[in-house]
């Protein structure tokens, strides 16, 4: 990709010869190379394969025809109108804004049933994190997992009946990796990646770019039909942006 760098040395050299470093960029490989990554890429990672499109504007001529069947398959992540009440929803159904006050649910997109995916969510107004994001299960019966930021605890939700979290356990920690953290008073911009392991019915968090942690002692279902989920309970105005993008089982 571009910005890599390649070492080319004189055979024969003694290990004392200085090394010359030449830049390399995507726009350095032939046209037949991007196509047959591409193919690959089709056939194996849809999202690297939008990202290698993405990378320049040879590697966009080269792969528009990938580019245009990875689209078809993929599905944007988003939160659907119909399952929420007490929500304004925007910017092509990735926006989530609380309109009333309380603790009311959002669901979003089904996702895969198989497989691994990964999403986001964006705290975009809410300083304090009064709200939990996770995934919930796409019957019409409500069992949800969520991590509540201002906390940085794991829970089990259920509504309707019970709204309070169950069985939480600490999931975000400071940087020692000792101390329990949160995002209280400094959740504006927090980036929240959810990583779903439906073949291992799984779960991993992470923070602002950390590698997902693995929720510790719990497992669901494997093949179980989950949404992505989100409880604000805060303030009228918080607000959360969902981004990604998922292939259907």
């Amino acid at each position: 990709m571009g910005g890599c760098n390649s070492i080319h040395s004189t055979i024969g050299a003694d290990y004392d010869t200085p090394v010359v470093r030449s830049k390399f960029d995507l726009e350095d490989l032939p046209q037949e190379l991007v196509s047959l990554v591409a193919d690959h890429l089709l056939a194996t990672n849809l999202p690297a394969l939008i990202c290698l499109s993405a990378a320049s504007k040879r590697s966009a001529a080269c792969t528009s025809d990938q580019r245009g069947t990875a689209a078809k398959n993929l599905v944007r992540c988003g939160w659907v109108k119909e399952m929420n009440k007490c929500h304004a929803i925007s910017n092509q159904n990735r926006t989530l804004t609380l309109a009333i006050g309380g603790a009311p649910w959002a669901c979003g997109t089904p996702l895969p049933h198989a497989g691994c995916c990964s999403l986001s969510m964006r705290v975009d107004r809410g300083d304090y994190g009064n709200m939990t994001v996770g995934v919930c299960k796409a019957a019409a019966s409500h069992c949800a997992w969520g991590l509540d930021l201002s906390t940085g605890k794991f829970s089990s939700f259920k509504f309707p009946g019970k709204s309070k979290p169950e069985g939480s356990v600490q999931v975000m920690f400071d940087a020692t990796g000792r101390r329990a953290a949160s995002l209280a008073g400094r959740a504006k911009g927090a980036v929240i990646q959810i990583v779903v392991d439906c073949d291992e019915g799984t779960l991993a968090f992470g923070i602002n770019g950390e590698s997902p942690r693995r929720v510790p002692d719990f497992t669901f279902t494997p093949g179980t039909q989950l949404r992505p989920w989100a409880r604000l309970y805060g303030y009228t105005g918080d607000q959360i942006s969902m981004r990604g993008c998922v292939l259907p089982a």
